[in-house]
């Protein structure tokens, strides 16, 4: 599943949509998404601990990216899974590993496993409030490739997904959920999101 970092699978076109588009996409969405969950769940940590990160502030913002890492590459797996006659029909993802056949789909279900189960282990390290949070996120993981076949706005539930961390890192400090606070920065990271993936629909 590592080729499938070379490929955009966040692919925010509906699948009405989806066809020569795709094919002249440039495939740089990855690591965008890998950048914005990671400071999703960085901005909650800091005005969680009001700026001064401490050392426990600091390994846990690595365990972060570790997270960040496994929640993106989880997202990926499950695309591939469930777009993967899709994909076989577009240029940028026939490559992709399940797509092109060199994976099969009981593999990528294997590998989407251990994902989960190191994630599981990152997840496990901080409070309760944070461990439930945390899994709920996946909800949102396992639904958003769904959301390209139901409505032409993926790019929002896109939001939704990326920015969970904002809450999840405030929560990780102090133990709960403060809405004066995590809402407004929740909702700046969603329409964040929404803007960005919005002009990289209409540049493909």
């Amino acid at each position: 599943m590592a080729q499938s970092a070379n490929y955009t699978c966040y692919s925010t076109v509906a699948s009405g949509q989806k066809g020569e588009k795709l094919k002249k996409s440039s495939g740089n969405e990855g690591d965008r998404s890998l950048i914005d969950v990671y400071l999703a769940e960085k901005h909650g940590l800091t005005l969680a601990s009001r700026g001064w990160i401490s050392q426990s502030a600091l390994g846990f913002s690595l365990g972060r990216v570790c997270g960040a890492l496994l929640l993106r590459g989880a997202g990926c797996t499950v695309n591939d899974l469930l777009d993967r006659d899709i994909d076989t029909k577009v240029d940028r993802t026939r490559l992709r590993p399940i797509a092109s056949g060199v994976l099969s789909p009981v593999q990528g279900i294997c590998f989407l496993d251990f994902q989960l189960l190191l994630g599981l282990g990152i997840l496990l390290q901080l409070n309760n409030f944070s461990i439930v949070l945390g899994a709920s996120s996946l909800l949102l993981v396992f639904t958003y490739p769904l959301m390209k076949r139901l409505t032409f706005w993926p790019q929002a539930y896109l939001g939704l997904t990326f920015n969970w961390g904002a809450l999840l890192g405030w929560a990780a400090v102090r133990g709960s959920l403060d809405p004066a606070v995590v809402i407004p920065l929740y909702a700046s990271g969603v329409f964040w999101t929404l803007v960005y993936d919005t002009i990289y629909a209409h540049q493909v």
